[in-house]
C-alpha cells in the first residue's frame, strides 16, 4: 500500500519508485518520482523534479524545470525553468522558463517568461508571456498581455 511520509527530506537528489505520499517534500537536488505524487501542504525541489505519474499539491516550488506525465492539480505553482504538463488545474501559476501542456484550467493567472504552447483548450483569466504564445481551440483568457507573437 501507500506509505505517508510527514517529512520527505533529502540533501542530495532523490528517485523513487512508488508513490509518494507525504505532508511536505523538500529536496535539495532533483526529484524523479517513478509514479504519483501526493503532497498535503508544500513540495520544495532545489533542482528539476520529473514525475511520470500525477502531481496533487497545493504549493509546488521547483528551482529547476518541472515535468509531470500525469494530471497537475495544485493551488500554486512556481518553476525557475521549464514546466511540461498534461492536464493542468490550477489557481496561480509562474514558469522561468517556456510552458507547454496539452490543457490547463488556471483560476487566477499564469505568468510565463519564456514562451507557451497549449495543444487544447488553456483557460485563465489574466494570462502574461515574455514570449511567444499558442494555444488550441476553445480557449478561454480573459486578459491577456503578450510580448511575443500569439496564435
Amino acid at each position: 500500500g501507500i506509505s505517508k511520509i510527514n517529512e520527505y527530506e533529502v540533501n542530495g537528489s532523490a528517485k523513487h519508485g512508488g508513490d509518494i505520499y507525504a505532508g511536505e517534500v523538500e529536496v535539495n537536488g532533483s526529484l524523479k518520482a517513478e509514479s504519483n505524487v501526493i503532497i498535503e501542504e508544500e513540495m520544495e525541489i532545489g533542482g528539476s523534479a520529473n514525475i511520470l505519474g500525477g502531481l496533487k499539491c497545493p504549493k509546488t516550488e521547483v528551482g529547476g524545470s518541472l515535468s509531470v506525465k500525469g494530471t497537475t492539480e495544485c493551488k500554486q505553482i512556481e518553476t525557475g525553468g521549464s514546466f511540461r504538463g498534461e492536464r493542468i488545474t490550477a489557481e496561480e501559476v509562474s514558469i522561468g522558463g517556456s510552458g507547454g501542456f496539452t490543457s490547463a484550467d488556471i483560476s487566477s493567472e499564469l505568468t510565463v517568461n519564456g514562451s507557451v504552447k497549449c495543444e487544447g483548450a488553456l483557460r485563465v483569466p489574466m494570462l502574461e508571456i515574455n514570449g511567444s504564445c499558442r494555444v488550441g481551440d476553445d480557449s478561454n483568457i480573459s486578459e491577456c498581455e503578450v510580448n511575443g507573437s500569439m496564435s
